[in-house]
């Protein structure tokens, strides 16, 4: 939803009970506020930290947002039993290529593989482009994933472990 008055023009994102507004100045951020609160009950809980697994940090001095995904993927990580997987640099094996099928490995829970690709997907949308590229290639495979497969998913995981505390920064630009 967005909103336009004056010169200003300001946006409010929506997810089930939480708004996220967003506007050009102080000033108008606080008229929308208001705004809001006249119409809806609702509480300000003053700068965003926090939305949807995602941590937001803002560095106002240099116009920047830093965004992470750190708990989520301790989370994903400890939910999948990777606690004590060793961590590696990269998110892909350059030697390897993945097949359909490769007539040695065995077929995996495609429900679990989903899930892991799945939320996979989640991180790199939301905070790491880094991964995308390995999280695509490993998709392709969801309908009849086997171990090949599912081991090219848990080494995505173990980058992400040794790379947990990478930030995404969004400059924001002024006019």
């Amino acid at each position: 939803m967005h909103f336009k008055r004056d010169d200003s023009l300001s946006f409010v994102a929506l997810y089930v009970d939480d708004l996220i507004p967003i506007a050009e100045t102080v000033e108008v951020m606080s008229t929308l506020k208001a705004d809001i609160m006249k119409h809806l009950p609702a509480k300000d809980l003053g700068q965003l930290h926090y939305v949807l697994g995602i941590n937001c940090i803002q560095d106002e001095a240099n116009a920047r947002i830093g965004l992470t995904q750190e708990v989520y993927i301790d989370k994903l990580i400890n939910n999948f039993g990777l606690t004590d997987a060793v961590p590696i640099t990269t998110p892909s094996d350059v030697n390897g290529e993945l097949m359909k099928d490769d007539n040695v490995s065995e077929t995996v829970d495609k429900c679990y593989y989903q899930s892991l690709v799945g939320s996979l997907f989640y991180i790199a949308v939301g905070t790491r482009p880094d991964i995308q590229f390995a999280v695509s290639a490993v998709a392709k495979y969801s309908a009849s994933p086997n171990q090949s497969h599912l081991t090219a998913v848990k080494r995505i995981l173990r980058y992400l472990k040794q790379t947990t505390n990478f930030v995404f920064i969004v400059i924001v630009m002024t006019c």
